[in-house]
């Protein structure tokens, strides 16, 4: 079984709700805490993340207004925070 660790799953979770490759605003975790990230697709067949926020949070929910407020700028979809049970 392959590990997927919490950052990655945040970002897998995003993905698999998404049904068309434009760019999105969601939330991540990191060492610094949770942020936004706009993530992109990659023409490899990957996505990945482009640009983080400049915000770092302890909680994903205090991440959320300026990953909105991102994704409302940029005109694109934001994708809220979800972690999936293991």
């Amino acid at each position: 079984m392959e590990y997927i660790n919490e950052k990655e799953d945040a970002f897998l979770t995003a993905q698999k709700r998404l049904t068309s490759k434009q760019p999105y605003v969601t939330i991540t975790h990191g060492m610094r805490g949770y942020f936004a990230v706009l993530v992109s697709w990659n023409p490899e067949g990957f996505w990945e993340p482009e640009q983080s926020g400049i915000g770092s949070y302890e909680w994903p929910e205090q991440a959320e207004p300026e990953a909105k407020d991102w994704a409302n700028a940029e005109e694109i979809k934001f994708v809220p925070y979800k972690k999936e049970s293991k």
